[in-house]
């Protein structure tokens, strides 16, 4: 830190909500021990784990200051009249967050010896340092809600389908590796929508968009409400039916053919399009069988299905 020229002046002190209501008399010899410091937008003041001695007040700029927060940074700001480092100064530990100037800055330090002269001198300062800190953890707490909030929002959206809305592959894999552990009933269900190809090129791509979008919601309302669907790929979807055997998951399945067989598919703006069929192969999970092996199962029986003519269900 180095000290310049001209002086702090009490009338810049005042300024700061750390003497807010303070005697100038009280404070006035601040002035020879403050000092200052001036930091480029981007220059780093703290660091984790930096050991600190000085609580820094804000006279002009903007700081940024990055929590940790489950590995990513949580961002929060420091604004003129505030103060940065209390924390570290007060307890004596090191510091737990990134200190970045955003903009150019206009620092006054004060030693901790002299804050603590002043914390032992002053009511008023006390009380505005408690104020200050309270505030502080509490801003905190709501940044560190919102980052875990949009961490979150990321998981989910991580695992779900844009088109379709319904989980994908990757939540699927996870579940399925999950289920497969536990040793619990479950069937699962291989789909796929009947002659997806030749739909696709005769009535474009977005015709096709809109066929998977309506059969994955119809599949969504047929199932059970402890079941879950994802979108396997394509045009192909997969169905877990826990507390499930073969004959319940055919049941589930006949409703979903017949609901799909019988829905009427149309544009966003409304116009209509062909129906569509779709195929489903069931299996049900035994003792000890790999996720792999449950998949290839229920694919098997999506093939006999298909082989079979189509628009039906196998097992």
């Amino acid at each position: 830190m180095k000290s310049l020229d001209n002086k702090i002046t009490i009338d810049q002190l005042l300024e700061f909500n750390l003497f807010e209501g303070e005697e100038p008399a009280v404070i006035e010899w601040l002035i020879d021990t403050c000092q200052i410091k001036d930091l480029q937008a981007g220059e780093r003041l703290l660091e984790p784990g930096q050991k600190n001695d000085i609580l820094y007040l804000v006279y002009t700029g903007r700081l940024m200051v990055e929590l940790q927060v489950d590995g990513m940074p949580a961002i929060d700001y420091i604004e003129p009249s505030d103060c940065v480092g209390e924390m570290s100064v007060l307890d004596g530990s090191t510091t737990s967050a990134s200190i970045t100037a955003e903009t150019d800055c206009r620092l006054f330090g004060i030693k901790d010896v002299h804050l603590w002269s002043l914390i032992n001198r002053s009511h008023v300062i006390s009380r505005n340092m408690l104020k200050m800190l309270c505030t502080r953890v509490r801003r905190e707490h709501v940044v560190i809600t919102r980052n875990f909030q949009l961490q979150q929002t990321f998981e989910k959206q991580s695992k779900v389908d844009s088109l379709t809305g319904l989980y994908n592959r990757r939540w699927l894999d996870d579940s399925l590796q999950r289920w497969t552990g536990r040793d619990k009933s479950l069937s699962l269900m291989m789909l796929d929508i009947d002659h997806f190809k030749q739909y696709n090129d005769t009535q474009g791509h977005l015709a096709g968009d809109s066929v998977i979008h309506t059969v994955a919601h119809t599949i969504a309302d047929q199932l059970r409400p402890t079941d879950l669907a994802a979108r396997y790929g394509g045009e192909e979807f997969v169905a877990l039916l826990p507390d499930a055997n073969k004959e319940v998951a055919k049941t589930v399945a006949e409703r979903v053919c017949h609901a799909i067989r019988n829905k009427a598919i149309s544009f966003k703006g409304g116009a209509p399009l062909p129906s569509v069929t779709i195929s489903i192969g069931i299996a049900e999970f035994k003792s000890g069988q790999s996720k792999e092996a449950l998949l290839a199962a229920a694919d098997a029986a999506l093939y006999r299905a298909k082989n079979a003519g189509r628009d039906r269900v196998s097992n």
